[in-house]
């Protein structure tokens, strides 16, 4: 919501709330969610949160026009498991291990998980596991910090490979599997 005085929304404002008294450094803030929502919606995996925020002043006889261009606020992370991964492991999860256990899987394809971050970047600890049905060799457990980066859904692509009889599981962020929300 709009909020312009004291914490009031735009849609609840009175007739004497919009009357701004002359003074410098008022400060405006468009958001479609508070923090808070934005971690918590949607069973708690959270929404994606745009903001934008200016300072202006008033001056008598004067009409201030503002233009506000929203960008987003928070980070997420999405986890995409290729063929080559489910099909070694048809059991198969990436939990995160932060304050929320947020559970990636196969059958949420697109599913994002939104953080809020007071940097530019932070980590969320992932917790990859696997198997398949009676083969204890071919199982998984595994757990890397992902950087994901404010502004961004960083899409984490989980594939797997062998060599020469060695099991080796990727976890790519690569910088171009990064979606720039803000254009």
């Amino acid at each position: 919501g709009l909020t312009l005085i004291s914490g009031k929304e735009v849609g609840t404002l009175e007739d004497n709330d919009k009357i701004l008294p002359v003074a410098e450094d008022y400060l405006i803030q468009v958001t479609n969610c508070m923090e808070e929502e934005a971690i918590s919606a949607n069973d708690g995996w959270g929404c994606i949160r745009f903001l934008a925020s200016e300072k202006f002043d008033i001056i008598a006889g004067t009409t201030t026009p503002l233009e506000l261009e929203c960008t987003m606020a928070n980070a997420g992370l999405m986890v995409l498991f290729d063929e080559s991964f489910t099909n070694k492991f048809p059991v198969h999860a990436a939990t995160t291990q932060d304050t929320r256990s947020l559970v990636f899987k196969s059958d949420n394809p697109g599913k994002v998980a939104y953080y809020n971050l007071s940097q530019s970047q932070g980590t969320v600890p992932l917790r990859l596991t696997g198997g398949s049905a009676g083969k204890w060799e071919d199982r998984i457990d595994k757990t890397e910090n992902i950087t994901i980066t404010k502004g961004k859904i960083t899409k984490l692509h989980v594939s797997f490979s062998e060599n020469g009889g060695d099991l080796n599981v990727d976890i790519n962020t690569d910088t171009g599997m990064e979606e720039d929300i803000n254009g």
